[in-house]
């Protein structure tokens, strides 16, 4: 019974030479199974290495500006324009970080929202005293610090969009309202301007509202009334000039343009959207 057993044993077994094969066999195929191609490892360092660079750009967080761009005929903002936003802004003790004209437009760039906003009040009201208040537009924006090298080879930082970008600084530069108002105003001051240096006299003061977005100045006569519309009439492309009777006086009344109102509200709308070019 025993020799049986061991007979069936040995005839069941593979003779010594073959055991050792089968069991090269195993562990070769189970290292076909636990590797790959070397060109798949490339594949997967070279897609990590190119999603890492495109992120990039989002490392480099938008610096506060003040952008101006030309309207009409102005295609590209000159050097001594540059230079009278950037005097306003530091006479007013607001230093920019840096300036420039970037794609055409002058951007100034500033340290925070706050210095900002208040620079671009002042750079507004210089524009208006020399005569340029309605030939550039004044913009609050977000500059990109974004390295050209990096822009140049399609790198942009994520665009944030209107319900992401925060904060009041966002909010203000959306406010459709606002941008109006801050044309009117602009308007308005250039109008006292235009005045006070052709010595015309007025009725003060100048009414501007919103709803309609209009500008009232009253007059002692139809004669100062005639002479101001004669000095406003090639000056106020974007409005509507004519004579009425303003609160029982002789006035002009000025209405800006709808078409107007929506090239402000589309302009504010892009500057958001699209930044401005790297510093």
């Amino acid at each position: 019974m025993a020799r049986a057993r061991g007979k069936s044993q040995g005839a069941d077994a593979a003779p010594p030479g073959l055991v050792t094969l089968g069991g090269g066999r195993s562990r070769a195929a189970a290292g076909n199974l636990n590797s790959f191609p070397m060109w798949r490892y490339m594949v997967v360092l070279v897609v990590v290495l190119l999603g890492g660079l495109y992120a990039a750009p989002n490392l480099f967080p938008p610096d506060y500006a003040v952008q101006i761009s030309g309207r009409g005929e102005q295609a590209r903002v000159p050097d001594d324009v540059l230079r009278l936003a950037e005097e306003a802004a530091t006479a007013a003790g607001f230093q920019p970080t840096s300036s420039a004209i970037e794609n055409g437009q002058a951007v100034i760039r500033f340290p925070d929202n706050e210095t900002q906003l208040r620079a671009q009040d002042f750079i507004r009201q210089a524009f208006v005293r020399e005569g340029f208040g309605d030939d550039y537009i004044i913009a609050l924006n977000l500059a990109s610090t974004t390295p050209a090298w990096l822009e140049n080879i399609g790198g942009t930082r994520m665009n944030y969009g209107l319900d992401l970008s925060g904060g009041v600084h966002f909010l203000l530069e959306v406010d459709m309202e606002t941008a109006v108002r801050d044309r009117l105003n602009g308007f308005e001051e250039e109008v006292r301007t235009v005045f006070r240096n052709e010595r015309l006299r007025y009725l003060r003061p100048i009414e501007t509202t919103l709803e309609p977005p209009e500008i009232r100045i009253r007059f002692r006569d139809a004669s100062d009334r005639d002479a101001g519309r004669a000095v406003l009439v090639d000056r106020v492309r974007e409005f509507d000039l004519s004579a009425e009777t303003v609160d029982g006086d002789p006035g002009l009344v000025m209405r800006l343009r709808s078409d107007v109102v929506s090239e402000i509200e589309d302009y504010a709308i892009s500057q958001n959207l699209h930044p401005a070019g790297p510093g």
